[in-house]
Formats: C-alpha cells, structure tokens, sequence
C-alpha cells in the first residue's frame, strides 16, 4: 500500500521535464540578460548547440536534394546523348541527297513531256491556281518509271529541272490566261 501511495505521489507531483526545465532556464538567463544588456545567445550556452544540430539536419536534406538533382542531371544527359545521334542520322538519311547521283539527261528527258502533258490535262485548273508542284511531283513518280520516290524529287538537284520546265510554262502561257496551246508551244 505504501509503495501505491508513493507512485501516486510521483506521477501527481507534475515534476518538469528536462526539456521544460531546459526551456525555463533559457527564459530566465534571456531576462537576466535583458536586464544585464548582454547578448541573448552568448548568455545561452545551449543556443549554440541547438543551432548546429539544425544546420547538421539541413545540410542532410540538401546534400540528399543535390544527389538527387545530380542523378536526373546525368539521365536527361544520357537521355540526350543516345537519343541525338540516332534522330540526327535518320533526318540526315532522309534529307542526305549528295548519296543520291545527280539527274542525268533521261531524266529531263522523260520529266519535261510528263510536266507538259499534266498541264494541259489540268490547264483550266493550272489557270485558276490549284495545280501545285506536289501534284506534279506526284504524278511524276507514279508515271515516270524512273524508279524515283517523292523524296528524291525532293532534291534541288532532281526539283530543279522540274522548276525550271514549269517556269517557262508559266512564261509561255502567262500563268494560264493563254491558250492551251502554249504548253507545248517551244519556240
């Protein structure tokens, strides 16, 4: 019964704890130093002790951070690096023309009749504007038979005589207020 009556006096007696005891010796030295004008954090010897114990948990986090921000720095620089030089050779296939030989005078040849006929089939379109140089590539490659695809027509070397041609149709028909005629009208 007595050792009872003694816990309950120690659970009710409310002692401080070490950290109420700490945090009340603090207010009391920052008022003796108040009234003393001392600076507060040199009257309190824990102050500092605090401090670095919170600068040591914020150094953690932000070494952690840097790791962190250093290691998707290195994936988006990986990233870039496998993925450039597979995207930069397929555009440059596809727009490497100097890989392709140079159109030779079968070429002229066999383009400068089909260009001609297509006009003239289309003349009332080609007058009002709606013929374009796609659609003369495109009926090119499809009735060419120079086993030419519509990139190849691509090139400026290939798309220059096919410009040309259709610069002097232009010419010759004066963008198509002329009569049909002077399509093939070469002279």
């Amino acid at each position: 019964l007595e050792i009872g009556h003694q816990l309950s006096r120690h659970c009710d007696s409310r002692e401080p704890s070490r950290d109420m005891q700490q945090r009340a010796d603090k207010s009391k030295a920052k008022a003796k130093a108040k009234d003393k004008g001392e600076d507060q954090v040199a009257s309190t010897p824990s102050a500092g002790k605090k401090g670095r114990s919170f600068c040591r948990r914020h150094l953690k986090s932000c070494a952690i951070l840097s790791g962190i921000c250093l290691a998707i720095s290195c994936g988006c620089i990986l990233l870039v690096a496998f993925n450039a030089p597979s995207s930069a050779s397929s555009s440059a296939a596809a727009t490497d023309f100097g890989a392709r030989p140079a159109p030779n005078k079968e070429f002229a040849k066999a383009v400068v009749p089909l260009i001609r006929q297509y006009i003239v089939k289309k003349y009332a379109d080609y007058g009002k504007g709606q013929v374009t140089l796609r659609h003369m590539k495109q009926h090119i490659v499809s009735r060419s038979g120079l086993d030419l695809s519509y990139d190849d027509l691509r090139d400026d070397r290939y798309s220059l005589v096919i410009e040309h041609e259709i610069d002097a149709i232009v010419d010759r028909c004066d963008s198509g207020k002329k009569p049909v005629a002077c399509v093939t009208d070469v002279a």
